[in-house]
């Protein structure tokens, strides 16, 4: 399979969440990559989860309350689910992965 390169500067990584009580569940969300400078603010620490997310955080699918209702992506429930450590967490790696080629899909 021949190399690409994409045109896109967003993508789409799946998050695995694992609520304290044991509860797992799925997102797809999306993401912006980030340029060269951001990149290393956030390799080098200068940049933590929450302002990488609220950077580059685009949207979500398959996100879903605890009774099954999908949860609207708007910026209050993108606030609320970065103040929620388990969910910040899962996000901040999926994009990381994303950003790395590991488990990441372009938007063509």
């Amino acid at each position: 399979m021949a190399f690409k390169l994409m045109k896109s500067d967003t993508f789409t990584a799946r998050a695995d969440v694992v609520a304290p009580d044991g509860h797992k569940y799925r997102c797809d969300a999306q993401f912006k990559l980030p340029g060269d400078d951001r990149l290393a603010a956030i390799e080098d620490g200068e940049m933590g989860d929450e302002e990488t997310l609220r950077e580059h955080l685009e949207g979500w699918t398959n996100f879903r309350d605890y009774n099954g209702e999908p949860i609207e992506y708007n910026a209050d429930n993108r606030e609320q689910a970065i103040a929620t450590p388990y969910i910040r967490r899962a996000l901040a790696q999926a994009f990381i992965a994303g950003v790395y080629g590991v488990g990441g899909r372009r938007k063509n």
